[in-house]
């Protein structure tokens, strides 16, 4: 109130320009204010789009983008890093016993359990189906093996769901500079492949 009778007592001419000053100033606090927010929800919806909502991971697409950024950052500063490939045993099994909610339900547990079991700067991504990856930085093939154990122990250890007892298997490799992306994912599909094809609930890998 007191602005506007201020503005009321100016001159005829003084109170045209005061007020066009306030309108392009207050035009200039509302742009201002909608393009910060237009970024913000911009940064939300990328974000939103790298996330698997069933499980709360980071999805495939997440994936593409860290891995290319990891493998050219141990390219530039000789750096080490290793990748673990889970899946879990028998889960089309659960599927078809139980139904497809309880099986989203013990991917989302799983992937909780999973989660817990991560260290600070590692990252976990769900492919699809019940396949996860581990992006483990600053770690070589003896530091991710133990990773791994621990991960299928703790939930085989546990009971999910109605189904009580689950296990998984996983492969691990460690990343060489000679290694493509694709030779990289191949060589985890092996190590995976590796152990579903022996006892299951179990770690293999290739060094």
């Amino acid at each position: 109130t007191a602005l506007f009778y201020k503005l009321s007592i100016l001159p005829e001419g003084y109170l045209s320009i005061a007020i066009t000053g306030l309108t392009y100033a207050t035009i200039t606090v509302l742009c201002y204010f909608f393009e910060a927010n237009r970024e913000n929800i911009q940064n939300k919806l990328i974000e939103n789009s790298m996330i698997d909502f069933l499980t709360g991971s980071w999805n495939r697409r997440c994936f593409d983008r860290d891995i290319r950024r990891e493998m050219e950052r141990s390219s530039r500063y000789t750096t080490m890093f290793s990748l673990i490939f889970l899946d879990l045993d028998h889960f089309k099994h659960i599927n078809d016993t139980y139904g497809h909610s309880v099986g989203d339900i013990v991917l989302h547990e799983v992937a909780q359990r999973f989660q817990k079991n991560l260290r600070e700067n590692d990252t976990m991504y769900r492919l699809g189906g019940d396949e996860f990856i581990v992006l483990l930085p600053n770690t070589n093939l003896e530091g991710a093996k133990p990773l791994a154990q621990r991960m299928l122990d703790f939930i085989s250890a546990s009971n999910i769901s109605i189904v009580h007892k689950i296990t998984g298997s996983a492969g691990v490799i460690q990343y060489k500079p000679e290694d493509s992306l694709e030779q990289l994912l191949l060589l985890a599909d092996q190590a995976l492949y590796k152990a579903k094809s022996k006892e299951k609930n179990r770690v293999e890998f290739i060094d």
